[in-house]
């Protein structure tokens, strides 16, 4: 058994928990290929200075991000920075 966090936008697989470190609610780290960070989201009072747990978005960036919605330009840009990080929405 083993937990772990993704999204459609990045192939599914964004963290994985190794199968010989199982902790309930425990979803691992990033996939070798992942680049994961925190942006801090003021305005939710979301720092990623927050101690002792950083707060903000997930951002990922990595050759399993895609390139953008089908057809939907306006959607791929809120969504892919132009430092190639996907914003996940997620906090």
């Amino acid at each position: 058994i083993a937990e772990g966090y993704g999204l459609t936008e990045v192939s599914a697989c964004i963290t994985c928990s190794e199968i010989t470190h199982f902790d309930i609610g425990n979803i691992g780290v990033p996939h070798y290929l992942a680049e994961v960070c925190l942006e801090s989201i003021p305005e939710m009072d979301y720092l990623v200075s927050d101690n002792p747990y950083p707060r903000g978005e997930i951002l990922v960036r990595g050759p399993q991000v895609f390139v953008g919605y089908y057809k939907d330009e306006e959607s791929t840009k809120t969504a892919l920075d132009e430092d190639g990080f996907f914003h996940t929405g997620k906090f």
